[in-house]
């Protein structure tokens, strides 16, 4: 009897020890630009190339307001937007915020007025003075000549 009983519990032991537990993805700390864009990471590729300004890229958004109301999001649309970085599409600190971020890495970028839509906002869906925030994903990069 005494010998069934180790034998379970080594049987138990190894059965434990081929579990694995849910791994949590990191929490990276959010940084702040010099402009006053906040940018934190939510997924980083451990490889590949780094979004630079005058790169092509495509890229996947959802826009909040500050309360948390969904104001555009080209996930809902099921195309992502393409743009050269830098150009001014998206607006200064939305482009600022996305230099460096590499092809799958996901970033949300909150961005003050002053550097978003200003004192007038886009009326009806952006108000005036809105801190905005964004969550990204890039798709693809599409390298500039360097």
């Amino acid at each position: 009897m005494a010998r069934l009983a180790t034998l379970l519990t080594m049987l138990l032991c190894v059965l434990a020890s081929c579990v694995t537990l849910p791994t949590r993805s990191p929490v990276y700390a959010a940084r702040i630009l010099p402009s006053g864009v906040s940018v934190r990471e939510l997924a980083i590729p451990n490889k590949g190339t780094e979004a630079r300004s005058g790169d092509r890229i495509a890229l996947h958004y959802e826009l909040f307001l500050g309360d948390g109301t969904l104001v555009d999001s080209s996930r809902n649309r099921g195309v992502p937007i393409e743009f050269v970085l830098g150009s001014g599409t998206l607006g200064a600190g939305f482009e600022e915020g996305l230099v460096g971020l590499k092809v799958h890495g996901r970033r949300e970028i909150v961005v003050p007025p002053e550097e978003a839509f200003g004192e007038e906002g886009v009326p009806p869906r952006i108000p005036p003075r809105a801190i905005l925030r964004m969550v990204a994903e890039l798709v693809s990069i599409e390298p500039r000549e360097r």
